[in-house]
């Protein structure tokens, strides 16, 4: 079986909803001066915290590592391979400077980024606001006006209140019906469906059944006729079996003692023959069209029996919803709509809220904060940044461009002559200025740690007490209350944040193909960055584990077949591949196409072999039954007769035909059992010619 999904490549990021950094100030500054008023206090008394101890000891540890390391000059054999690598890098970097061989790639990159660096400056001194975003603007700050004194002034007309008056007495009144049960006229209306789908169905039982009735008769004319033109066929066979011999069938002498011209008898007698053939055919083809027409006046009667009878269930099952009256559910739906309603009105007739006119004045303060920043242009900074990335694009290019200098040299020469010095001394061990440097650092560390022990001086109190004096300054200058306009503004904000967060994690969520089975990819129908709808499959793929065969059998033959059944396969174009196979479905409903009713029926089966594809025509045998040693006769031989069936037998002299009943077993269609009424040997009539049963 061979499934699609498709879906599209997208990129997406995260993001997290944050408060303007001016919103979060004044909490950062308060914490500011809560640490600077600890620090003082610290500063004074010279208890350090135990943390502050240990941070201390393990400074001085670190130091004397460090020391002991440049003494004993112990480097790690990491150590020193990084060093090499700086050497190496070096090395590669003053060989370099001193060719000048500077890709076309490093010049096309340095060319793009001057462009890049422009085309911003450019943006930046123009500007990129438009007439219409100012439009936009200008129209947004008159519609949240607008919106802002129509909050306040309350907009409630005669109109709206009789409108929602209305809609409460419709509530009310859908709450009254549903509560009160069916009315008199719907019973009546669902009783009169029930009674005309009964009609409608008696009326199509009768006529459907007097086409089957029709049909059959048909069958049995036709039948009869075939009889008859099988007795014809008969009597003209065997009369020109004798003439062909010069024998006269009417009298059994030799047409030479009667004087008669033995040729033109001869050709008499065969154009009789061939007359009876024609005719013993013609009725056999009415006997199959009159089969054929049964069969569809007996499967149009099941169709349209059905068909009624789908429809006075329905009519059925109306009546019995109308006479249980109203659910449950009904009357709660009914109730919350009449609660919902009357809160309409009330909420009408109550006039606009403080909190409406607050989300309202937010919108407006918004408006007009859009405006504002649409109208200011850009500062001068903002050109001399734009400026400074042009220039600095500008001297890479022209860098490359030009040879390398001799300080370029020079620098790289430094830098590799660093970078061995560096190697150098990881190999070797620290120096006499090395040790001193480390000797150095421990007595910080330990001069630090004693002081973290001991408490601060008068100096250190002096400055503690000056950031303190600050930090309350910074807190004084930004714990002013916000307004009610600031924090509808960062709310606002908050909440586009989380909007944004939350597309980009669905957009994420989307961006990830997975199979729902496995298999082999047979087609991918899409590329990185192409833009696909979603009616397009993206990958194709083919579960081979299991393959099937479809197909249709008729009413007939699926009445014969069962689940689990086994079956044999074969392909025309693989010559000599065969498997075998199960039923593994057969359709509940049948299908009809133009007239003709068949079943769906699959069969699956097991196959490695990759000659095998998808989509290849197969042959499926299927053996519903199977006898040994049986007698046969072919099928065209039989005749129906009632609910039975006959044979056409010859008489001795082959002038005449007696009809025989026989009893059927199995049938391939072509040939069929005689259970009973033959033996073997036995001569009987079949079209065209006579046949032995065997």
């Amino acid at each position: 079986m061979l499934s699609r999904f498709c879906g599209c490549r997208c990129q997406c990021a995260l993001g997290r909803p944050q408060l303007d950094d001016d919103a979060r100030q004044p909490l950062g500054n308060s914490v500011s001066l809560q640490s600077a008023q600890a620090k003082l206090e610290q500063a004074k008394q010279g208890n350090a915290t135990p943390d502050d101890q240990k941070a201390s000891q393990a400074a001085v540890d670190n130091a004397k590592a460090t020391l002991d390391k440049t003494r004993t000059g112990t480097s790690t054999a990491a150590d020193i391979a990084n060093a090499q690598a700086g050497v190496t890098s070096a090395e590669a970097q003053l060989q370099k400077a001193k060719t000048g061989n500077y890709t076309a790639t490093d010049i096309a990159n340095a060319q793009a980024a001057v462009r890049s660096a422009e085309a911003q400056l450019q943006k930046t001194r123009n500007g990129t606001t438009t007439p219409a975003d100012i439009a936009n603007a200008e129209a947004g700050v008159r519609s949240a006006q607008a919106q802002l004194q129509k909050t306040r002034n309350g907009t409630t007309t005669p109109a709206d209140l009789a409108n929602a008056e209305a809609a409460v007495r419709s509530a009310q009144a859908q709450l009254q019906k549903a509560q009160s049960g069916p009315a008199s006229n719907t019973v009546s209306t669902a009783q009169a469906s029930v009674e005309q789908a009964q009609q409608t169905y008696d009326k199509t039982a009768a006529a459907d059944a007097a086409s089957k009735t029709t049909a059959e008769q048909n069958v049995t004319q036709a039948a009869d006729s075939v009889r008859q033109a099988q007795q014809s066929y008969s009597t003209a066979y065997w009369n020109n079996q004798q003439a062909q011999n010069g024998t006269d069938p009417t009298t059994n002498k030799s047409f030479s003692l009667e004087k008669l011209d033995q040729g033109v008898q001869q050709r008499n007698y065969a154009a009789a023959l061939s007359q009876a053939t024609s005719q013993l055919s013609q009725a056999q083809s009415k006997l199959d069209q009159a089969k054929v027409s049964y069969d569809s006046a007996r499967q149009q009667e099941v169709t349209d029996l059905q068909t009624v009878q789908t429809k006075l269930n329905d009519a059925r099952v109306q009546l019995q919803e109308v006479l249980k009256g109203p659910k449950a559910e009904d009357v709660t739906v009914a109730q919350s709509a009449l609660d919902q309603a009357n809160a309409n009105l009330q909420k009408l007739r109550q006039g606009p809220t403080a909190a409406d006119v607050a989300v309202a004045q937010a919108a407006l303060d918004q408006a007009n904060a859009n405006l504002q920043k649409l109208r200011q242009p850009p500062t001068a900074a903002d050109v001399a940044i734009a400026q400074a990335g042009v220039d600095q694009a500008n001297a890479t290019l022209q860098k490359l461009r030009q040879p390398p200098t001799a300080a370029d040299i020079a620098i790289a020469q430094a830098s590799l002559d660093q970078a061995r010095t560096t190697l150098q001394k990881e190999q070797q061990g620290g120096t006499k200025a090395d040790i001193t440097v480390a000797q150095a650092t421990v007595d910080q560390a330990n001069a630090s740690l004693q002081k973290t022990q001991q408490g601060g001086t008068t100096a250190d109190i002096a400055a503690s007490q000056a950031q303190v004096d600050q930090a309350k300054a910074n807190l004084d200058k930004l714990t002013a209350p916000a307004t009610q306009t600031d924090l509808d503004i960062q709310q606002a904000n908050v909440a586009t944040a989380q909007q944004a967060l939350k597309r980009a994690q669905n957009n994420l969520e989307q961006a990830t193909l997975k199979a729902p089975f496995a298999g082999i990819v047979t087609a991918v129908n899409i590329v990185p960055g192409s833009i696909v709808s979603s009616a397009t499959a993206a990958v194709r793929l083919v579960d081979r584990s299991t393959l099937h065969v479809d197909l249709k059998l008729s009413e007939n033959d699926v009445a014969n077949v069962k689940l689990g059944q086994p079956v044999t396969l074969t392909i025309d174009s693989l010559s000599g591949w065969k498997a075998n196979g199960l039923i593994s479905y057969i359709a509940p409903a049948a299908t009809t196409t133009n007239d003709v009713v068949t079943y769906g029926v699959r069969v699956s089966f097991a196959d490695t072999d990759p000659t095998v594809k998808i989509g290849m025509t197969a042959n499926v045998s299927v053996t519903t039954a199977r006898k040994d040693g049986v007698l046969l006769v072919q099928s065209t031989a039989l005749l129906p007769k009632g609910a039975g069936r006959v044979v056409q037998m010859p008489s001795a002299d082959g002038k005449t035909t007696k009809e025989v009943d026989v009893q059927i077993g199995l049938t391939d269609g072509t040939s069929t059992e005689i259970l009973s009424g033959l033996k073997e040997g036995d001569k009987v009539v079949a079209l065209p010619t006579p046949a032995k049963a065997k």
